[in-house]
């Protein structure tokens, strides 16, 4: 069971099968929609929760996929400190990695 009460909003009480972050995160979203008076808002927040691909699956997936692209550039940064080019020639290499994955 989660539930929330402030000063300024309504009361909200949910009962959950599990009580974990993704769980949590839902309960919030509902108590949100509860206490909102914009209806453009609370229709795109209660959309984006029964999303058909919002689930913890999903989002374990796209977690992994960012720590994998994360461990990728660690790793090329790596093999370019290692290698055995000059130092000047490591940098510059290392710099245009960077700039390939966080172009300004």
């Amino acid at each position: 069971m989660i539930g929330y009460q402030t000063v300024n909003c309504k009361p909200y009480v949910e009962l959950t099968k599990k009580s974990n972050a993704f769980t949590f995160l839902i309960s919030l979203c509902n108590f949100r929609i509860l206490n909102l008076e914009n209806e453009t808002c609370r229709k795109l927040i209660n959309e984006a929760i029964n999303h058909s691909n919002l689930n913890e699956e999903n989002i374990k997936k796209e977690i992994s996929k960012e720590l994998s692209s994360k461990y990728e550039l660690i790793n090329k940064i790596n093999d370019k400190l290692y290698d055995d080019n000059s130092k000047e020639k490591s940098l510059d290499s290392i710099r245009r990695i960077c700039n390939k994955e966080n172009p300004k």
